[in-house]
């Protein structure tokens, strides 16, 4: 049982790995020592979202947070934002209503590796602007390392439905061996729709993020010169 499991009253837990937990005590004390916290929900309701973040603000030696759910509908409650000021890397997964309430209320040190994935849904209702909001939050969030640094950038769609964006501060060589782990990626998933291509998509986000100060870039086959023309305006 959670309740009794967490009863520890000195935080020694360092690792904590959840995958659909039921009744999960987020208040415990023993969770407050917590360097790696990897949690993973089908279906997150509203309440726990919201003690989620509550417990978060008490892990102030969490180097390495990953947070993968869905939440089926819109979140109305308010919550203070959530200072992380040890965060190394986190990873943020799921559809754009959990991504945007728990991501805008996260504050980061600049320097976070940050991998963002978002199913966005079938973008035949809304078109592009639920993608266009998720693109305007990631590049105005107040502690993330501004856009301008980073100087490779690499747009891959994956599949007719998939693209991943990739970024590094540093400008890498175009070579076989494989790259070091990006900075900044954005894994973008949706379902099927006639009205708006892989190339609307990717255009959109070259278009809403900017890179001004990318020398290297590495474009997938299916995106057309658009994209090329957007990111180097």
């Amino acid at each position: 049982k959670p309740r009794e499991v967490f009863g520890a009253e000195e935080p020694q837990l360092h690792v904590l790995f959840l995958r659909n937990p039921v009744a999960f005590p987020w208040s415990a004390k023993v969770l407050c020592g917590l360097v790696s916290l990897n949690v993973r929900i089908s279906a997150i309701e509203e309440g726990e979202v919201v003690e989620m973040l509550s417990a978060l603000r008490n892990m102030q030696n969490l180097e390495h947070l990953v947070l993968h759910s869905f939440f089926p509908g819109e979140i109305a409650s308010n919550t203070r934002v959530v200072e992380l000021a040890s965060l190394k890397t986190l990873d943020i997964s799921g559809c754009h209503t959990f991504l945007h309430y728990v991501y805008r209320h996260l504050r980061l040190p600049r320097d976070t590796r940050l991998a963002v994935s978002c199913m966005m849904g079938n973008l035949t209702v809304g078109g592009l602007g639920h993608v266009a909001a998720l693109l305007t939050l990631l590049s105005t969030h107040p502690t993330r390392a501004r856009l301008e640094l980073y100087r490779t950038v690499a747009v891959l769609p994956t599949s007719d439905h998939e693209l991943l964006v990739e970024a590094w501060e540093n400008e890498l060589p175009i070579t076989d061996t494989p790259s070091p782990a990006a900075s900044f990626s954005l894994t973008l998933q949706w379902t099927f729709t006639h009205a708006i291509s892989l190339a609307d998509i990717a255009g959109c986000v070259m278009n809403i993020l900017l890179f001004p100060q990318t020398r290297v870039l590495r474009v997938g086959s299916k995106c057309d010169h658009d994209v090329l023309t957007l990111a180097f305006r």
